[in-house]
């Protein structure tokens, strides 16, 4: 581990890179609920109803790029993987690298538990259950897999929670590239993994296999976490008082302490170039320096700046945090996401588009170009439909995935491995079509919906005729690289369709348990008609 440390400081050698995406950091995501799903939810037994699907039902809900691989969440709880497998990464058994995504297999997870969140590490991968616990798969030198062992995992395991609290629930997840942070329901940061640097937080610089508290010391009494992200060697962790305290490696001053001092628990962040009364609304994690987005709108950063990372017009190292200067971004443009690669910072602008900086040499920022670049600029739009904008962004060694509004990911840089997930290994310099979903037909309660058609966002299907109550929908296709087709697949939605009963001739629509009452009421009626009773009419005087 100490070559792996030397070559990070002296010789500023980039190897992985795990930082969090934009959306990862703020919540745990959930799988949709079925009717979120489905447009509108129920409509005539005779059939005819337009209906339309939100992508995500066969589509992704987040993102996380490792070192050469990335990973996608589907709407039904399930990951899948693209790019290298040399660490076994993929989660699939062991197979071979692929430019178009696999499915990371069941392993450990237990039956009826989806995962709500993905993270992702060097050559690991992570996924959080939704029973509130943690999946981990991929190479484990270090122990980053949290499962009490250093045996690499070709498929899921569940970590270590012997020395968890009892009760306690995980909620947000987070990896750097030999390192897992996970935040319990309580606030409190569990660690695992490489800890010689202080990584782990914990006052130690021992490994660890299993998790351990990160230390609140250096806070505020009252004071926990509740966002935390995780880069080369070190972490980052949002206070509920909008503050940011980092440990681990800082021989760049990638803490942003104002020292290049290791710390074995958290510090606070300095204040820097953030303005008074500025809170800390994301912090997104690269390789040796960190970034923050301001409740101003405004992006700062600390850190390497050796490929001009902190876009600050400079490639001058800093240990305090300082403002990325505008570059491209429009007057009146504020920042509202943010994400990071191994040397570069990425900001989604209130205006819906992509400004990035720092190294670009494998066209890591977007631009068309192959070129660094120490100002903001604008990612063009490439394979992005019209329409359609990119909401969260996590990068790579040196390539980006982001997923769009559509559902779809979308990729660029670096591809020699299949990065992008577009079915190539071909380098970009502009977002292409990576890891997407293909709907090829619709079933609801087992009948056949007609006239699929699956255009980027909202596919539409029209019902066919059942009898009435409440069926799952179905969902059939493939999950595809690009153009490139991928392995069949299938998402069931329990419950999202109703169908009425109608009335005839009136038409009028009524629940089906109405429609069985009132049936069985005139079967009542008749049956006393035909004994030559009748209900005895009351009288008044």
């Amino acid at each position: 581990m100490a070559k792996i440390r030397r070559s990070l400081a002296p010789a500023r050698t980039i190897l992985a890179t795990v930082a969090l995406s934009a959306a990862l950091a703020l919540t745990a995501a959930t799988p949709a609920s079925a009717a979120a799903l489905v447009t509108p939810d129920s409509g005539p037994a005779t059939g005819g109803t337009t209906v339309s699907l939100a992508a995500a039902a066969l589509g992704f809900s987040q993102v996380a790029q490792g070192e050469n691989t990335g990973y996608g969440l589907d709407g039904d709880g399930h990951v899948y993987s693209w790019g290298d497998n040399g660490g076994d990464e993929f989660g699939d058994g062991g197979a071979a690298a692929s430019s178009i995504p696999v499915r990371v297999l069941q392993g450990a997870i237990p039956n009826g538990v989806a995962i709500t969140q993905i993270a992702a590490g060097w050559q690991s991968g992570y996924g959080l259950g939704s029973d509130g616990k943690v999946y981990a798969w991929g190479t484990n030198s270090s122990g980053q897999l949290g499962d009490g062992t250093t045996t690499t995992r070709t498929q899921p395991v569940a970590i270590d929670v012997s020395g968890v609290a009892a009760g306690v629930r995980f909620t947000h997840l987070a990896a750097s590239a030999m390192d897992a942070y996970a935040i319990a329901s309580d606030g409190t940061i569990y660690a695992w993994g490489y800890g010689a640097d202080g990584e782990l937080g914990n006052g130690s610089t021992a490994n660890s296999d299993s998790p351990v508290v990160v230390s609140a010391a250096g806070m505020p009494a009252g004071v926990v976490f509740s966002q935390v992200a995780a880069g080369g060697l070190m972490a980052f962790g949002i206070g509920t008082d909008g503050h940011v305290y980092s440990w681990g490696w800082n021989g760049t001053g990638s803490l942003g302490d104002g020292s290049t001092a290791n710390s074995d628990v958290p510090v606070p962040l300095s204040t820097g170039a953030i303005g008074a009364g500025v809170t800390i609304a994301q912090v997104a994690a690269g390789q040796e320096g960190g970034y923050a987005l301001g409740s101003d709108g405004h992006v700062y950063d600390w850190g390497s700046n050796l490929f001009g990372d902190l876009g600050d017009g400079s490639t001058t190292d800093s240990s305090v945090p300082v403002q990325v200067v505008a570059g491209q971004i429009p007057a009146g443009v504020s920042i509202t996401a943010i994400g990071a690669g191994s040397a570069s910072g990425y900001g989604i602008g209130s205006d819906d588009h992509v400004y990035a900086w720092g190294i670009g040499g494998n066209g890591q920022l977007g631009n068309g170009a192959s070129s660094d670049s120490s100002t903001p600029v604008v990612a063009a739009a490439g394979a992005v439909p019209a329409g359609v904008h990119l909401e969260t962004i996590s990068g790579g060694y040196h390539s980006v995935i982001a997923l769009g509004t559509d559902d779809r990911v979308y990729g660029w840089g670096d591809n020699n491995s299949g990065d992008t997930g577009d079915g190539t290994t071909t380098q970009r310099d502009t977002p292409v079509l990576g890891a997407n979903a293909d709907i090829t037909s619709v079933t609801f309660g087992g009948v056949a919906g007609t006239d699929v058609v699956d255009p980027p966002g909202v596919t539409t299907v029209v019902t066919g005729a059942h009898s009435a109550g409440v069926v799952a929908v179905v969902v059939s296709g493939s999950i595809n690289g690009g153009a490139a087709a991928g392995a069949a697949t299938s998402v069931t939605l329990p419950g999202a369709f109703t169908f009425t009963a109608t009335l005839a001739p009136t038409g009028v629509v009524l629940p089906w348990w109405l429609l069985a009452v009132g049936c069985a009421a005139i079967a009542i009626g008749a049956a006393l008609v035909s004994q030559g009773r009748r209900p005895r009419r009351s009288t008044s005087r």
